[in-house]
């Protein structure tokens, strides 16, 4: 099963993923850049970079996690809504059609059946 982008469900996850990583990765470089730069809470020994990395990424994993997770349900929310405005309308039309085939111009308000109108107008040959 493919995605409208062509990618299988595996691969599609594995690039979300691989995202989620970088962006974590480039973000608590930052942070951690900038707390090696400035030492905001006066830390008696300047903070190194790699222990500041490792600890904020520790840190801040699980509201990455969280975040994510939020972010996936609400696009999935969002795509399961637009998926039901499409099979409704789909719906819709179908209807539309079925009312329409049934609006037959042979028929009569009298007749039950639209055959009865043409076997009515047949010619009856008798036998003698």
């Amino acid at each position: 099963m493919q995605n409208s982008a062509g990618m299988t469900p595996f691969r599609l996850v594995s690039c979300a993923v691989a995202a989620l990583a970088f962006l974590s990765v480039v973000t608590e470089a930052w942070s951690a850049w900038l707390q090696v730069l400035f030492n905001p809470w006066g830390n008696r020994t300047w903070p190194t970079f790699i222990d500041t990395f490792r600890t904020t990424l520790v840190f801040q994993a699980f509201m990455f996690l969280v975040v994510y997770a939020l972010i996936l349900t609400v696009t999935h929310l969002a795509d399961a809504r637009a998926r039901i405005a499409r099979q409704a309308e789909r719906l819709s039309e179908r209807a539309k059609a079925r009312q329409s085939l049934g609006k037959n111009p042979c028929r009569t308000a009298s007749s039950s059946a639209p055959w009865q109108d043409i076997i009515s107008t047949m010619p009856v040959f008798h036998h003698n």
